[in-house]
Parts: C-alpha cells; sequence; structure tokens
C-alpha cells in the first residue's frame, strides 16, 4: 500500500510506528513495479531531457509480490535502461544483492551491498547512497541521462565494503519525488 506517491520531499512526514509498519513480508518486485508505473505517469517524464533514477534500497529478499514475477520485472527493467533515460540502483545485502541485480538486469556498477547485522555497514551505506546521489545529481547537471557506476566500490576492510561515489561533490541539494509502500 503506497504510503507516499507523487509528493514533494519536502511534504514527506517522518515515518513512525503509526504509518509504517514493516512486518518481513518483502513485496520487492511489485514496490518497484508500482514505482515505475508511478513515475511514467508523472507529468514531464516523457520530456525530451528527462530522466529517472530509481533507487531499490532493501534489507532482504523479494518473498511476497503477487503482481510482477522476477521475470517479467527484469525485462521491463532492461527495456527501460535501453531508452537512455533511466538509470536502476540497487543496495541491499551483501551476500545477496549480486543475484537479486542479476534477476532484475541492474547493472554491476549500480549495486552495492551492505551488512544487515553491522550498524557500521549500515551507516557506510547511507553514506555512500547520499554521496551518490549527489554524483548523479551533478552528472545530470551537466547533461548526463543515465550512469553505469552509480556506486563506485574502493576496496573491502574488514568484510565490510567500502563504497565512494564515482566522483566528489559538495553542496548539491535536490528535490524530488519518491514512493514508499507498506505491506499492512
Amino acid at each position: 500500500t503506497p504510503l507516499f506517491t507523487g509528493v514533494d520531499v519536502s511534504e514527506i512526514k517522518e515515518l513512525n510506528d503509526s504509518n509504517y509498519n514493516p512486518n518481513g513480508c518483502t513485496a520487492l518486485y511489485d514496490g518497484i513495479n508500482n514505482c515505475i508505473e508511478s513515475i511514467k505517469e508523472q507529468q514531464g517524464t516523457k520530456d525530451k531531457n528527462a530522466a529517472v533514477l530509481i533507487i531499490v534500497l532493501t534489507d532482504g529478499m523479494e518473498n511476497a509480490s503477487k503482481t510482477i514475477n522476477s521475470s517479467a520485472l527484469g525485462e521491463k527493467v532492461k527495456s527501460l535502461e535501453e531508452s537512455g533515460k533511466w538509470t536502476f540502483t540497487l543496495m541491499g545485502p551483501s551476500d545477496q544483492v549480486k543475484n537479486m541485480a542479476s534477476i532484475l538486469n541492474v547493472k554491476a556498477g549500480n549495486i552495492s551491498g551492505f551488512d544487515v547485522n553491522s550498524v557500521k555497514s549500515r551507516a557506510g551505506a547511507g553514506a555512500a547512497m547520499r554521496s551518490s546521489i549527489g554524483s548523479y545529481f551533478s552528472l545530470r547537471s551537466q547533461g548526463i541521462e543515465q550512469v553505469d557506476s552509480f556506486y563506485k566500490k574502493e576496496e573491502k576492510i574488514d568484510s565490510e565494503i567500502d563504497v565512494k561515489p564515482a566522483i566528489d561533490v559538495k553542496n548539491t541539494f535536490f528535490t524530488g519525488q519518491f514512493t514508499i509502500e507498506s505491506k499492512n
């Protein structure tokens, strides 16, 4: 059930126990597909200068989708990426993210993993994502519409992946729209 769709990020209220209740069911494919379809309906997405960034962040595997299967979603992602206007990224558990990316046709440079049991790794993943988003919008400001190296993996440190953005960006601000879903 979408909590927010097509809402400016400045209008999003903080998630809390009363409006968001994760319960171990991850309808990952349905969520990604719903996001794609919602974005396609947004005014301006067919503009010649428009580009779409889909960031998938999960702490587990798909286990509850009912409207689309992995094969159909993977083909949809591939087709949209072939347009040159869509970029898909995936961040998830280190031991699962490569397999998930393969199923969904997410490019290797656009995936990153973290250890779900490590506070340090989860914090690092958040920092890497923020920095990579800044890098993406910097590239967009230069006219680049699609990236295939959203995350740049540097090296493993104590079994945790140190991820750095493809380029360094300072003072990059953006607003956007996104969908958050919760299975109730």
